[in-house]
């Protein structure tokens, strides 16, 4: 195998970036994934590329629909940001600058001071010993533990809705979507994204917004019952 250089070509991407995908534990689809976002991106000198879901199963060796979901949980790791498609125009994808993550900071080499005395640190004060254990920082900043299982607390919050389980929403979300247009209605237009999502091979970056917007394209107005004042008066009954 030929020797790699470097003057054929390069891509410089920050530090932080692969900090994260170590951290997050991406897998196999979507590290290639990411790794190809950032080829069209960091390679170009730029942080966003139109980059449609056909050129990217292509270059990673995936279905389109296998792509797609990999995208969506990118993205919900903070990873990329996404600009669905208009019309002729295909989706805008952007690397996230602020991954989310803490530089991790380890302990420096501990050598022995001029005095000979092992009990002082290099940091001069007795009162505070350096720390020798990797997972827990001296500056206090996150461990790369602790990120992945706020990461997976994110996942668990966000539920796939509809028959195909291409709409993503919190409980949180549903919940509201259900009282201002009832449960009926909400559950009907999250089929109607579902069945779009799984046709079309795209999809969109707020689901929540996605479904609102289309009930206020179709003239559907809001449910008039107050289920606040309904709730308020059903948790204060003795």
């Amino acid at each position: 195998m030929a020797e790699l250089q470097i003057k054929s070509g390069f891509t410089r991407i920050p530090n932080e970036l692969l900090e994260s995908l170590c951290a997050l534990g991406v897998s196999g689809n979507e590290m290639r994934i990411m790794l190809w976002i950032i080829r069209k991106t960091y390679g170009f000198n730029r942080t966003s590329a139109e980059l449609p879901l056909s050129e990217i199963a292509k270059a990673v060796g995936m279905r389109t629909n296998h792509v797609s979901e990999s995208l969506k949980k990118l993205e919900e790791m903070g990873l990329i940001n996404r600009r669905n498609s208009q019309g002729v125009q295909p989706q805008v994808i952007s690397v996230e600058a602020d991954t989310g993550s803490q530089k991790q900071e380890f302990p420096k080499t501990v050598t022995v001071p001029e005095n000979g005395n092992t009990e002082v640190p290099e940091n001069g004060n007795p009162d505070v010993p350096e720390n020798r254990n990797a997972n827990v920082p001296e500056n206090g900043n996150d461990t790369y533990k602790e990120i992945k299982e706020r990461y997976k607390e994110k996942r668990r919050k966000i539920v796939p809705r509809g028959e195909y389980g291409n709409v993503r929403l919190t409980d949180e979300e549903f919940t509201k979507l259900s009282d201002d247009y009832g449960e009926s209605v909400a559950k009907d237009y999250i089929n109607r994204v579902d069945r779009w999502v799984q046709s079309t091979g795209r999809s969109f970056s707020d689901y929540d917004a996605t479904i609102r917007l289309w009930l206020q394209r179709d003239g559907v107005e809001k449910d008039s019952f107050d289920m606040e004042k309904y709730r308020f008066v059903i948790n204060n009954i003795p």
